[in-house]
């Protein structure tokens, strides 16, 4: 079964089914070394364009995960600017041109974030990939100009998760060249500061060796008058701490350590968020209550709205929860296989035939899935099976909730005679499955 990943943790939700389509025109432009970039990139071109006058453009690093080629990155990502919520209605709102790089994310190394390993890089490919996005910025300008198009020299950047990382630490290697920011699922965020507390903090932890890899000085200054916006669901358990790719255990997560002594993702942001308090005056940060790891396009939207010309900074008052506190218990009213005729069609995609498929009749917050669905499967009331989550779909109406088992797991239970059999959760104040509620294995 194909698997996401979300950073580098396992994704345990899709969003809602996606309905909608962006309208405008995407153009795409190849990889030009000569020009200072060995990745394309992608334009989008909302109808609600205004030529009469000089915009600027969004930055958004795509975020499509692993891939294992340079056209699966570009498949991926044409598909999600074309279909996904999150990414072109920024565009479609502000009636801006859209630059989204289509930058490949090998595995082991987080091109998407940005990371220590990619920013030190010296393969060709990678080297100065800030600068490369850069100079695919300066590109797009040449080419909307031919078409009429007149660009500012400085943009609005944006972003989630991994993309989000990106926005923050893009935002502080150009901030002349940023009019605002918005980051969000974005939790441990670049300092701009070189020490503190005696610890010099390097790259991505803060800007203390920044000069050394990029031969070029923090701009405090300039960064200082960018108005940013960083937000987060409380809910979110995504942590990138514990991940190598994110911050090398020897290096950066040592450093990070020091600076947010946390036991947890949730004391370490609380720990975060403080900091940014205290060094940060032009950023607002906002923990949505009941949200896990997902966008909050609307406020994104009436940020950069708010600062479409630049700082000071105007804090909002955020309205888009996405994810309102759910009525407990969530119910589950039926019991299924991965290749049962009642999975729709367009989810094979990511659910296993032998994944054990458990629905409910509403929607709920990812993160109650995330958190809370464990369960365990019985016969005649002892415990035959333990399958692990995989993830979770809802289309707005119902969810589905789907658990591999291992090839052992399935074979015990086809060595049972009736062959038919319960599932009991391991919080049923949260996830409630009656007992009477039954699936057999063929």
């Amino acid at each position: 079964m194909k698997k996401l990943l979300c950073c580098v943790a396992l994704l345990f939700c899709f969003g809602p089914a996606l309905r909608a389509e962006s309208t405008g025109e995407i153009l795409t432009f190849p990889a030009n070394p000569a020009k200072g970039f060995h990745w394309g990139y992608a334009l989008y071109l909302p109808k609600t364009l205004d030529t009469s006058k000089k915009l600027p453009m969004v930055l958004m690093m795509t975020d499509v995960g692993i891939t294992n080629s340079v056209e699966e990155t570009q498949k991926e990502t044409l598909y999600r600017l074309r279909h996904e919520r999150s990414e072109y209605p920024v565009a479609d709102e502000l009636g801006v041109p859209l630059i989204m790089p289509m930058v490949q994310r090998p595995r082991g190394f987080y091109t998407h974030a940005l990371s220590r390993a990619v920013l030190v890089s010296q393969d060709e490919k990678f080297k100065q990939l800030d600068l490369q996005v850069l100079n695919m910025i300066k590109d797009a300008r040449r080419k909307l100009k031919e078409r009429h198009i007149k660009t500012q020299k400085k943009v609005l950047v944006t972003g989630f998760s991994a993309a989000g990382v990106f926005a923050w630490r893009w935002t502080m290697l150009h901030p002349e060249y940023v009019l605002a920011t918005v980051t969000g699922g974005a939790l441990y965020h670049m300092l701009p500061v070189e020490e503190l507390n005696g610890e010099k903090l390097i790259y991505p932890v803060g800007v203390g060796d920044l000069q050394e890899i990029t031969e070029k000085k923090f701009n405090k200054k300039a960064w200082s008058k960018i108005p940013i916006l960083s937000t987060n669901g409380e809910k979110d358990t995504n942590d990138t701490f514990v991940y190598s790719e994110c911050f090398a255990p020897k290096i950066e997560r040592s450093v990070l350590s020091k600076v947010l002594p946390g036991k947890n993702i949730f004391e370490r942001r609380a720990q975060s968020i403080q900091l940014l308090h205290e060094l940060a005056p032009n950023v607002q940060t906002h923990l949505y209550p009941w949200l896990g790891h997902k966008p909050v396009t609307g406020d994104v939207i009436v940020f950069l709205k708010k600062h479409i010309n630049g700082g000071p900074l105007r804090p909002i008052e955020p309205r888009d929860t996405s994810d309102q506190k759910p009525n407990f218990p969530v119910n589950i009213v039926h019991i299924m296989w991965g290749n049962d005729p009642q999975v729709p069609a367009e989810y094979k995609e990511w659910i296993d035939p032998n994944d054990l498929v458990l629905q409910t009749n509403a929607t709920h917050p990812n993160w109650i899935y995330n958190q809370y669905g464990e369960i365990d499967i019985l016969h005649r009331g002892e415990v035959v099976g333990h399958p692990v989550g995989h993830g979770s779909i809802s289309d707005g109406k119902k969810s589905l909730l789907f658990f591999g088992l291992s090839a052992e797991e399935l074979a015990r239970l086809r060595k049972e005679k009736d062959r038919t059999f319960t599932v009991r959760s391991h919080h049923p104040e949260i996830l409630d499955i009656p007992a009477d509620l039954m699936f057999t294995v063929k």
